[in-house]
């Protein structure tokens, strides 16, 4: 008879709880929730405690005697913060404030100095902590002394992208000089990327090479009106350098995601789809506009209504061509273009494995004619 072996037991230690220590020692953790923009200390307060970060994230800055705020951290879950008071820092040296909705653990010194010394995983985790602000601080410092102003920036770019990475809604600061566009985008490969970016007043992209959009970009030459700024190991920053446009394509709807080869890009359209089309000169213009088209399988003809008036249709061959269309009188602002095929949209093929997705027309890339001027 086979001998039964022994039942297998997990020798994973389980991670430190420190509500839970505190709870059976007597030291009940006090846990306080802040809503956005909350401050948990202020600069000057008395330290009694160091905070632990369970959730949210919370922003460290200190203010001057001129009244000039500076912020030094910005921190997530796991984080503490307060520490100084284990060194004998009677006063708060920075204020902490909610960055977004927190909830943070309080830890009486007393107790704090308890875990570190009874405590090995909670040690080891704390310890982690401060030698990776301290990695941090070092790299501000020598990040300060020796790049230049636009490579710091891009440095904070990084660090705001990293730090908000997994967050769907991160928050990033906004200054008059430089804009910050909240959330990613999924279709850094359009071929008027550049005029894209500079009409929204944005001056850097950071681009990471671990997405699909991120490979495509780095697989194609660099697009006219991007500059490369800085590289670092997960990511590069470019400097948009193209003029402001006068008009700009704010948005593509109703478009499956953007396709590409050594050729070029393009996006297919199904039934109908929408640019906005944003007029930024000041004042009405008429323009015009040479776009790449082709059609799935076919020709097809492809309906153009400009703020809900027809304005032309065009007949669309399988080989891709530039096609001129318009003109458009814009008024200042956004205004919808809307494409509409003609003939019902068609599936590649109903074999299994094959694309399933009812196409029309593909966009490649497109140049907008202002008073004879290619922009």
């Amino acid at each position: 008879m086979a001998r039964k072996k022994p039942p297998v037991t997990s020798t994973t230690t389980p991670p430190f709880d420190v509500e839970k220590y505190l709870a059976s020692t007597g030291d009940a953790p006090r846990i306080r929730s802040y809503r956005r923009g909350t401050i948990v200390f202020a600069q000057g307060d008395r330290g009694l405690d160091v905070k632990y970060l369970q959730k949210g994230s919370i922003k460290l800055s200190v203010l001057s005697h001129t009244g000039k705020e500076a912020v030094v951290a910005m921190l997530g879950p796991g984080d503490f913060f307060g520490e100084g008071v284990l060194a004998g820092q009677s006063i708060r040296i920075a204020t902490a404030t909610a960055a977004s909705a927190s909830s943070v653990l309080a830890i009486q010194t007393d107790a704090m100095s308890r875990l570190i010394h009874e405590e090995t995983a909670f040690a080891d985790r704390f310890i982690a902590h401060v030698l990776g602000r301290n990695i941090r601080i070092e790299a501000d410092l020598v990040d300060q002394l020796f790049n230049s102003s636009e490579k710091r920036l891009a440095r904070t770019l990084l660090l705001l992208a990293r730090y908000g990475k997994g967050n769907p809604h991160p928050t990033l600061p906004t200054r008059s000089r430089i804009t910050l566009l909240h959330g990613a985008s999924d279709d850094c490969i359009e071929p008027n990327l550049s005029a894209r970016l500079a009409g929204e007043g944005v001056t850097h992209l950071l681009v990471r090479p671990d997405s699909r959009a991120g490979r495509a970009f780095f697989d194609r030459p660099l697009a006219p009106g991007l500059r490369l700024a800085a590289r670092f190991r997960d990511g590069q920053v470019f400097a948009v350098t193209a003029p402001r446009p006068a008009i700009y394509v704010a948005a593509m709807t109703r478009f499956w995601p953007r396709e590409h080869d050594v050729g070029g890009t393009w996006r297919w359209m199904s039934a109908d789809a929408a640019w906005t089309v944003v007029n930024i000169s000041g004042g009405p213009i008429v323009a015009a506009l040479d776009l790449e088209l082709s059609a799935f399988q076919r020709q097809r003809r492809l309906i153009l209504i400009f703020d809900g008036h027809v304005i032309q249709t065009l007949a669309v061959d399988p080989m891709r061509h530039v096609y001129e269309a318009g003109p458009f009188a814009m008024t200042p602002g956004p205004q919808e273009l809307v494409f509409q095929s003609a003939e019902p949209p068609a599936a590649a093929a109903t074999a299994a494995g094959a694309d399933p997705r009812p196409l029309s027309c593909a966009f490649g890339a497109w140049v907008w004619i202002l008073r004879g001027q290619r922009l």
